[in-house]
């Protein structure tokens, strides 16, 4: 769970660095994850780290699209 933990203010900071006017909505149950998402990463994301987050987020939603697994807000708005 440790590694976990760490990760949440690495990918809140990789959307941060997406847009210049970007806002990231974080979800919490526990004090202890208020405290993690507000927690900066160990080190500040280089270009290497943007990159890689964002190849393997995409390959991730790949996946998820090749498996038929298809987020509300990229469904198709029917057409009249």
């Amino acid at each position: 769970m440790a590694s976990l933990a760490k990760l949440a203010p690495v990918m809140i900071s990789y959307c941060l660095h997406r847009a210049g006017n970007a806002a990231v909505l974080t979800g919490f149950t526990t004090p202890a994850q208020v405290t993690q998402n507000l927690t900066p990463p160990a080190h500040n994301l280089t270009g290497g780290d943007l990159d890689f987050i964002r190849d393997t987020a995409g390959d991730i939603q790949q996946r998820l699209d090749a498996a038929g697994e298809v987020f509300l807000d990229e469904m198709q708005a029917p057409q009249p």
